[in-house]
């Protein structure tokens, strides 16, 4: 497992995956706290088939497909619903050394993944900061997200529950949840598409 410095923030990254057959496994918990897992297909025998273990309730993962020199696809488990692509797994680009990006967030039961690659730029998620004023409970967003599930609402690192903890309506996002008062020292980062 190494670390990924992005800007000022710092990603556990696990050990690359290269599968030598046609099935891997991801174990999330294996990683050591792992979100972002590099999988490398180049050793790949034929498509390969994805098992996503020990998830943890609204955790967002990283998955960077890196592509072999003889094309492969990956096949999904069933758990995975996938944002703008009507539902349909996307064709990971071939060319040896092509990157892909996938983003699951899991729900508890449902991950629900969005795509991005060298040819399928749209699927990227935006990412819009706050830092609330005291009691703060409508951020307004750059630009409407798609629907409610292409949304990710975090304070302080932590992702909070969409069906309790807020509502979305056209690019206002409105906190619900009383339990928790935003303070001016908490930090809200909403990634949406």
């Amino acid at each position: 497992m190494g670390r990924l410095d992005v800007g000022n923030i710092g990603h556990n990254v696990a050990a690359v995956l290269v599968p030598s057959g046609t099935t891997e496994t991801i174990d999330w918990e294996s990683g050591a706290g792992s979100t972002i897992q590099l999988l490398d297909l180049s050793s790949a025998t034929g498509d390969v088939t994805l098992t996503l273990s020990n998830p943890i309730e609204g955790a967002l993962y990283e998955i960077i497909v890196i592509q072999g020199a003889t094309p492969r696809q990956l096949i999904w488990p069933g758990s995975v619903t996938w944002l703008r692509t009507a539902g349909f797994a996307p064709v990971i680009p071939s060319g040896a050394g092509v990157e892909s990006k996938v983003q699951l967030r899991y729900d508890g039961s449902t991950y629900f993944g969005t795509f991005d690659s060298p040819t399928t730029g749209s699927d990227t998620w935006k990412k819009d900061e706050f830092v609330p004023t005291a009691a703060q409970v409508t951020f307004i967003l750059g630009q409407a997200p798609q629907d409610s599930n292409s949304i990710i609402f975090e304070v302080n690192g932590v992702i909070v529950d969409d069906v309790s903890d807020f509502t979305v309506s056209g690019v206002t996002v409105t906190w619900l949840n009383t339990n928790y008062v935003m303070a001016t020292t908490d930090k809200v980062i909403i990634r949406y598409q």
